[in-house]
């Protein structure tokens, strides 16, 4: 299984403020030792503190922290969050779909189940 490096990034977010409880923690030290662009970062950031597992502070003793109990994150409810936006196949982006076949496929409604 591959994930997205959203997914990636998200992940290695909740550990290093795991590993750093008790302080505010920031988006530029986390994209440091992340290796992750700033702008990317604060857009997973921003969808973890919408999903309540982040609190953010802003300003300029502002960080992020962990809005739960690390036991209390479930890293199954990130990966759906944090994949669901990402097309299975090229027929469930609406958009770009270009398959002469979907019409008549299958595969869209096994996948969907499968999901």
């Amino acid at each position: 299984m591959r994930i997205t490096k959203r997914t990636n990034i998200a992940i290695r977010v909740l550990m290093y403020c795991t590993a750093h409880r008790g302080r505010l923690v920031t988006k530029h030290e986390i994209a440091g030792v992340c290796n992750a662009s700033e702008n990317h970062l604060a857009q997973v950031i921003h969808q973890l503190a919408l999903m309540g597992v982040l609190s953010t502070q802003r300003g300029r003793n502002g960080g992020l922290e962990l809005a739960r109990e690390p036991k209390d994150i479930e890293i199954g409810e990130i990966f759906r969050a944090m994949e669901a936006s990402v097309p299975l196949a090229e027929c469930f982006a609406d958009v770009d779909n270009s398959c002469p076949l979907v019409e008549a496929c299958r595969l869209k409604v096994a996948l969907q189940e499968a999901a």
